[in-house]
């Protein structure tokens, strides 16, 4: 972001007092696009601590789960309604006793990506596990079509719409329910 000389130091500014009344929180702020962190603020975030999903990961989760259901709920950070909508879904999820909730992002597995990813959640504060889906297309820049054949394993019908929730149940490893709209499924298992 260009920032004329006599600017850098509101800014500075600005981003200081975010900072302070975050209580140390990691803040971040999209101008025009670009995000800044507030000084203080861990930027470099280690891409490795996120966990690459692909088909043998979920079967590993589904068979090593104490929860009756786990819940799939993809999104991406380049998509505006998955941000938009994740904080309130996370905080209607919260209290979940019988299902596990994982974070799916169809972003692509890059390095960058990852600490972008990763970068995100550590905005909204949360404890859910999240993971990347596994990259097979190079080419793919969105990694939607890596998504898209993953999520496809378990609904047949899934045309690649994001956000997405899949319900899957963790004894018998059938889908229950996928929907775009993440009531419709948190309405099968509020407890």
């Amino acid at each position: 972001v260009a920032i004329a000389d006599n600017q850098q130091a509101d800014l500075k500014k600005f981003m200081d007092s975010i900072s302070k009344a975050s209580g140390g929180k990691p803040v971040s702020i999209t101008i025009n696009g670009a995000e800044e962190q507030a000084e203080g603020q861990k930027s470099d975030v280690n891409p490795s601590t996120l966990k690459t999903l692909n088909e043998k990961t979920l079967d590993k989760l589904l068979s090593s789960s104490k929860k009756k259901y786990i819940l799939l709920h993809c999104w991406a950070t380049w998509c505006g309604p998955c941000k938009k909508e994740l904080p309130t879904f996370l905080a209607k999820s919260k209290s979940l006793r019988e299902t596990e909730v994982i974070l799916v992002s169809f972003d692509y597995d890059s390095e960058a990506q990852r600490k972008k990813v990763l970068n995100y959640v550590i905005t909204l504060n949360t404890t859910f596990p999240v993971y990347i889906i596994e990259t097979r297309d190079k080419i793919d820049l969105t990694n939607r079509g890596s998504g898209i054949r993953f999520i496809q394993t378990y609904d047949k019908k899934y045309a690649g719409d994001i956000p997405y929730n899949v319900l899957i149940n963790t004894k018998t490893n059938q889908l229950i329910q996928a929907s775009a709209n993440y009531d419709n499924v948190l309405f099968l298992v509020n407890e």
